[in-house]
């Protein structure tokens, strides 16, 4: 199976991210219904079939919004806006879309990696994509 690894769920609201371009916008729903539908028109409805690839997205949960526009650096963002705001898109592309895996992001939220924290975990999110915390 083929995996296409570079679609973003992210948000970008910081002109200085050097990779701003890369990102859909900074509207949570315009996001998460560009995630939704990419994902979609990569997988289809047999993400195995010899004409689609697995869709994978980057970088869970939030590599924005980051310290002075600095990749790789600290995301400072409260539980409330993570939650609220950030994680929308995720939703969306693990949701009703359907999507296979993600990338992990490589930066700290509150100064806790995020593969460390378990409020932030793919399995805790995924848990919890029903529930109105979504």
């Amino acid at each position: 199976m083929h995996v296409l690894n570079t679609l973003p769920a992210e948000l970008t609201r910081d002109p200085r991210l050097g990779r701003v371009c890369e990102f859909f916008g900074e509207d949570p729903f315009h996001v998460a219904s560009l995630v939704a539908a990419v994902v979609h028109g990569v997988q289809g409805t047999d993400p195995a079939a010899p004409d689609r690839a697995g869709a994978s997205l980057c970088h869970f949960p939030a590599q924005t919004p980051n310290v002075g526009g600095l990749e790789g650096s600290s995301v400072e963002i409260g539980e409330r806006a993570l939650r609220q705001t950030h994680l929308s898109p995720w939703q969306a592309g693990f949701g009703a879309a359907g999507a296979l895996m993600t990338l992990a992001c490589q930066s700290t939220i509150d100064g806790i990696p995020t593969h460390a924290s378990p409020s932030c975990s793919p399995r805790c999110c995924a848990a919890n994509s029903a529930s109105p915390a979504w």
